[in-house]
């Protein structure tokens, strides 16, 4: 069974997206929005290489353009995937120096 197709981790998905800052907002919508924003991230991650999903970093326009194509998502969603993902790196160092801080204090 593949990541997109499986209930468990469709729902581990969601409460993950809904952590990052922002997501929430954009997740909400009428009936099923949400649940389609999130079918298209996931035919989004399911269209990259693992090289790029351990280092979205590398990822360059031909491999936008790449991935829109091969999930069928515009380049736009593609690219709001990725701001996604920086901005949540950016909470998660905040929080890993915050905790280092009240451990050395």
């Amino acid at each position: 069974m593949s990541f997109a197709t499986s209930s468990g981790s469709h729902q581990f998905f969601a409460l993950v997206m809904e952590m990052i800052p922002g997501m929430s907002q954009l997740l909400q919508g009428k009936g099923d929005a949400g649940q389609q924003k999130i079918k298209a991230y996931l035919a989004i991650m399911d269209s990259m290489t693992s090289e790029e999903l351990d280092q979205p970093k590398i990822i360059n326009q031909s491999r936008i353009n790449r991935i829109a194509r091969g999930s069928g998502r515009s380049v736009r969603e593609v690219q709001e995937l990725l701001l996604q993902h920086k901005n949540f790196e950016k909470v998660v160092e905040k929080m890993k120096s915050s905790f280092r801080s009240l451990q050395i204090g």
